[in-house]
């Protein structure tokens, strides 16, 4: 009976560690590069004004918030024709970026981030500038690609909105 019993405990022990989730190995130099670089689409298609490129770069379950306070985006199908309608508007873009910081999860399948960016910008013939643009998204891997699922533009107000 000891037998049978201590039998039994080794096999469960090894079915246990056998069934354990195998640790995911990823490589954090490459995934830091496939991420930077997703993330830089972004910026490259409003230059480029590469309308073909959004459904590459974003899911389509992807949320969006713009600068506007109208600007609420769900679905591609819902972003995809206010991000055209801008880069008609918009010309000769350009980004100087700053204080960014990009986190990546330990399975390396999402990652998020936030920087500052200054822009210079044409729009109706006059040139304009903004200043300390606040950015944020988060992207998963799917497949072999990053797609951004979440994205957020604002602009800070001068001040405090509420007092502490």
């Amino acid at each position: 009976m000891k037998n049978i019993m201590n039998y039994t405990i080794v096999v469960l022990l090894f079915g246990i560690v056998g069934c354990a989730k195998t640790p995911v190995t990823v490589d954090s130099d490459k995934t830091m590069t496939e991420v930077q670089n997703a993330i830089g689409k972004v910026y490259e298609i409003w230059e480029t004004k590469d309308i073909n490129s959004v459904k590459e770069i974003y899911a389509e379950n992807v949320v969006g918030f713009g600068t506007d306070e109208s600007e609420y985006w769900k679905g591609i199908d819902e972003f995809e024709p206010s991000i055209k309608t801008q880069m008609t508007a918009i010309n000769n873009l350009d980004f100087d970026f700053k204080n960014e910081t990009i986190h990546i999860s330990p399975s390396g399948d999402m990652a998020s981030y936030s920087h500052k960016v200054d822009i210079t910008f044409t729009s109706q013939g006059e040139p304009g500038k903004l200043n300390d643009v606040r950015i944020s998204g988060v992207l998963v891997k799917k497949g072999s690609s990053w797609k951004h699922v979440q994205t957020h533009w604002s602009i800070g107000v001068k001040g405090q909105v509420i007092e502490y």
